[in-house]
C-alpha cells in the first residue's frame, strides 16, 4: 500500500461516520480540549497516573525513543501539567507508575498543534497534578513461570510530594524474567538433505534495578527548578544447549554445543532544568548526563561424543557511552495569539569500545582473532539552532511551523582516524483541524535527522550464528521526511476510533553492505520508504446493553522498501515491523469491586537480511487472562494468567556460501515453546 493509497482508506474510513455529539457528552472545554475527571475512571479504580492515562478512550502512549538524537523538540505524546518531559531514560510509562492517581486534577486531551509546545502532533494527554500534598504507591508483583523458580522481588514503590515550594519524589523499581524455552531444530544441507537433529533447551535471566529521584523548587517570580535523576542496573545471564544427533542413525548423539552470555550494564542520567520570566517570555535551560558502562562476555563451547578434543571460543566486549546535552528555548506570545519560541541546543555523545575474540584450544593455549575496528573511540559535537511558530486561523484550525539547521562533527579514533563534518536543515509544519467536538484531523510534514547507532562504528560477533560485523567508520546519519496523517473520532459514551496514517522517505538508511569480497557491515544505502496505518479504538458496550464491558483495540500495519545492496532488488527494510495486533476485553462487572478480562497479542516481523544469510521468526498467538478485585482491603489485587497457548517461536536461517547470490550452503528450522506464568500484584496508595 503506497502512501496516497494508505491517505485515501483513512479519509474513506473516517469521514462517513462523524456524529454529531454535544460537547458536555463528551467533556470538552471549548471546541480544542477534552477534560477527564478523576470521576471519570471510578469503575477501574486507578492507582497511578499511569493505570488513567492508559484508559484514556482511543489512546496510546508514544515513549520517547533513548536512542533519538538528543532532546530536539519536544516528542512522544504525553505533557506533565503542559510541560514536556525532558528525561531520556525515563520513559513515559515509568514517571507516570510514580505518580499517584489520587495526585491528578484532570487529564487533557487535545491536539499538538494547539499547544505552545512546539514538536508535538496528533492527540496528546496533558496530566495536570495537584499542587499540594503528599502521595505514594506500592506494587508487589511476584512473578510464576512454568517450569522456573518464582521471582519474588518484581515491584515497584513511589514517594511524591510538596512542603510550601519544595517538590520531592523517589521511585524504586525492580523488573526482570526467569524464562525456560525447550524445542527442536532440524539442519539441511543444500540439496534438502537432513544433516542434524537438535534438541534445545534455552535459560534468560534478566534482572533490572533501578533508583529514580527528583527535586523541584519554585522560586520568586514564577522560576522554577527542578532536578532529576536515575541509576539502573542490568544483570542479564543467557544460556543455550543444543545437542545433535545424526538422523540416520537413531540416538546417536554426535555433539554437544553450549553459549553463555552475561551482561553487567550500569547506567545513569542527571538532569538540570530551569525555567524563569524573562522580558515578555519564559527562558528554560536544561542540561542533561547520561552514561552506560555495558560489560559483555559470550561463550560458546563445543563437546564431541567421540575422542575429538574440546573446543571453546570466547567474545569480549566492553563499551562506554556518554551523552551531554545542554539546551535553551525562549518563548514568548506576540498579540495574543502568535507563539514563538526561538531555541539552541549543544551535544556531545561518545562512544569508547574494547572487544577481543579468543579461541581456547584443548591444551588451554588461546589464540586471538584480530578483528577489524573492534577497539575504537567514537565522538560527535552537534549543534543546532530551530525557531517556532504557532497560531490558530480560527476557533477550529491552528498551524505551528519550526524551521532550523544542525551542524554535526564525527570523529573517531584508534584503528581508523578521520574527522567528518556535516550540516543539515530540519524542521515541521503541522495542522490541527477540529470541525466539532466529536471529530478532528491533523496533518504533519517533518524533515528528520536520525541518530547513529555508535556501535555500528565497532566490529562485533555473534557465537550462536556464527556471523561476524567488520564494523564500518564510514557511516552519515541517516534523514528522513516524514508525512503523517491523524484522525480522531469520539462517538461519545460508545467509545474513540483514532487513525494515524504516516510514509517516510529516508536516505542514507542503515542496512547491512557489503565489507570486501566477504566481510559486511551496517551501513548506508541511499534511499528506503516506510509507510503505515495505525488504530487505536476504544468500544464501550454499556449503551448496547453490556454494562461495564469495552474494548481496547490497536492495529499497527506496516510495510516498506529497499534496494537490496547485493541484488539490487527491492525488499522491505530488515528486521522491520511490519504489522501488530494488540486487543484487551475488559469486564469491570456492574455494582460490584470484580473485574477480568482477555488480551491478545500477535506481531510480524520482516525478514533479517545479512550479506550471505536470510533469517525469519514467526512468534504465535499470545494469549492471557487476568481476575482483578479492585478493593481488596483497601488494595487492588490481581491475578493474571500469561501466555496460555504456551506460544511457540519458529526460526528459520538460509546461509549461503559466501553471499546469497552463491549456492545454499545448508538451512535451519526450530520451533520453541514459551511456557505459561502467573502473575500475582497487590497495588495500593498511601
Amino acid at each position: 500500500m503506497k502512501f496516497s493509497n494508505t491517505f485515501l482508506m483513512l479519509g474513506a474510513i473516517s469521514a462517513p461516520v462523524i456524529a454529531d455529539i454535544a460537547p458536555s457528552e463528551i467533556g470538552t472545554n471549548g471546541d480544542e480540549i477534552v477534560i477527564h475527571l478523576p470521576s471519570d475512571f471510578d469503575r477501574y479504580s486507578p492507582r497511578t497516573a499511569l493505570d488513567m492515562v492508559q484508559q484514556v478512550p482511543g489512546f496510546s502512549i508514544k515513549n520517547r525513543n533513548s536512542n533519538q538524537r538528543g532532546l530536539g523538540q519536544a516528542s512522544g505524546n504525553v505533557l506533565i501539567n503542559g510541560k514536556r518531559i525532558t528525561s531520556k531514560d525515563d520513559s513515559v510509562t515509568d514517571i507516570l507508575k510514580r505518580i499517584s492517581a489520587s495526585g491528578v486534577v484532570q487529564l487533557e486531551v487535545f491536539d499538538g498543534a494547539i499547544s505552545s509546545v512546539p514538536g508535538l502532533s496528533g492527540q496528546v494527554v496533558s496530566v495536570v497534578l495537584a499542587e499540594d500534598g503528599f502521595s505514594g504507591t506500592f506494587n508487589w508483583a511476584p512473578r510464576f513461570d512454568r517450569g522456573d523458580d518464582p521471582m519474588l522481588t518484581e515491584g515497584e514503590v513511589s514517594l511524591k510530594g510538596n512542603k510550601g515550594r519544595l517538590g520531592y519524589n523517589l521511585g524504586l523499581v525492580s523488573t526482570g524474567y526467569k524464562r525456560g524455552r525447550t524445542g527442536v531444530e532440524r539442519v539441511y544441507n543444500g540439496a534438502g538433505e537432513r544433516l542434524e537433529h537438535r534438541d534445545i533447551n534455552t535459560y534468560y535471566y534478566h534482572t533490572d534495578p533501578t533508583l529514580a529521584a527528583g527535586l523541584s523548587f519554585e522560586g520568586d517570580a514564577g522560576s522554577v527548578l527542578t532536578i532529576t535523576s536515575k541509576y539502573r542496573r542490568r544483570f542479564v545471564d543467557d544460556e543455550e544447549e543444543y545437542q545433535s544427533y545424526r538422523p540416520t542413525v537413531k540416538d546417536d548423539l554426535f555433539l554437544k554445543r553450549s553459549f553463555t552470555s552475561s551482561e553487567r550494564e550500569r547506567s545513569g542520567e542527571l538532569g538540570v532544568d530551569f525555567e524563569m520570566g524573562i522580558g515578555s517570555g519564559r527562558l528554560k535551560l536544561i542540561s542533561l548526563y547520561r552514561f552506560e558502562h555495558s560489560p559483555y562476555e559470550n561463550r560458546r563451547v563445543t563437546e564431541y561424543a567421540d575422542l575429538t578434543p574440546t573446543v571453546q571460543t570466547h567474545y569480549h566486549k566492553v563499551q562506554d557511552e556518554a551523552e551531554k546535552i545542554v539546551r535553551g528555548e525562549y518563548s514568548w506570545t506576540a498579540g495574543e495569539i502568535h507563539s514563538w519560541q526561538l531555541s539552541s541546543e549543544v551535544a556531545f555523545n561518545s562512544l569508547d569500545a574494547a572487544a577481543t575474540l579468543e579461541n581456547i584450544a584443548p591444551d588451554g593455549d588461546v589464540s586471538v582473532v584480530e578483528l577489524p575496528h573492534a577497539n575504537s573511540s567514537v565522538e560527535e559535537q552537534r549543534r543546532e539552532a530551530n525557531i517556532s511558530y504557532g497560531r490558530p486561523f480560527t476557533n477550529t484550525l491552528s498551524m505551528q511551523l519550526s524551521l532550523g539547521v544542525e551542524y554535526s562533527q564525527i570523529s573517531q579514533s584508534g584503528s581508523v582516524r578521520q574527522t567528518r563534518e556535516f550540516v543539515r536543515p530540519k524542521g515541521f509544519a503541522s495542522l490541527a483541524w477540529r470541525p466539532n467536538a466529536s471529530w478532528s484531523l491533523s496533518a504533519k510534514v517533518e524533515r528528520q535527522v536520525g541518530q547513529l547507532d555508535f556501535d555500528d562504528f565497532v566490529a562485533s560477533v555473534n557465537l550462536e550464528d556464527n556471523t561476524a560485523d567488520a564494523g564500518n567508520p564510514n557511516l552519515v546519519p541517516p534523514q528522513t521526511w516524514l508525512i503523517e496523517l491523524e484522525s480522531v473520532i469520539n462517538f461519545g459514551s460508545m467509545g474513540v476510533i483514532n487513525l494515524r496514517a504516516y510514509q517516510k522517505y529516508i536516505s542514507d538508511i542503515v542496512d547491512q553492505i557489503p565489507i570486501g569480497s566477504t566481510g559486511e557491515a551496517p551501513g548506508n544505502i541511499s534511499r528506503a520508504e516506510r509507510y503505515g496505518l495505525a488504530t487505536t479504538t476504544t468500544v464501550k458496550f454499556d449503551s448496547l446493553g453490556l454494562p461495564g464491558v469495552q474494548t481496547n483495540l490497536d492495529i499497527d500495519y506496516q510495510n516498506s522498501e529497499v534496494a537490496d545492496p547485493l541484488t539490487a532488488d527491492m525488499r522491505p527494510i530488515s528486521g522491520d515491523k511490519l504489522a501488530k495486533l494488540d486487543m484487551e476485553i475488559r469486564h469491570d462487572i456492574q455494582n460490584n469491586n470484580i473485574a477480568w478480562g482477555i488480551k491478545v497479542i500477535r506481531d510480524w516481523q520482516a525478514d533479517r537480511v545479512r550479506l550471505d544469510q536470510v533469517s525469519s521468526k514467526d512468534r504465535r498467538l499470545w494469549l492471557g487472562l487476568f481476575v482483578e478485585h479492585k478493593n481488596l482491603f483497601g488494595l487492588t489485587a490481581r491475578v493474571e494468567a500469561q501466555d496460555l497457548t504456551c506460544r511457540s517461536s519458529t526460526y528459520a536461517r538460509e546461509v549461503f556460501h559466501l553471499r546469497r547470490t552463491d549456492q545454499l550452503s545448508f538451512f535451519e528450522k526450530s520451533k520453541l515453546e514459551d511456557g505459561y506464568g502467573l502473575i500475582v500484584s497487590i497495588r495500593g496508595e498511601f
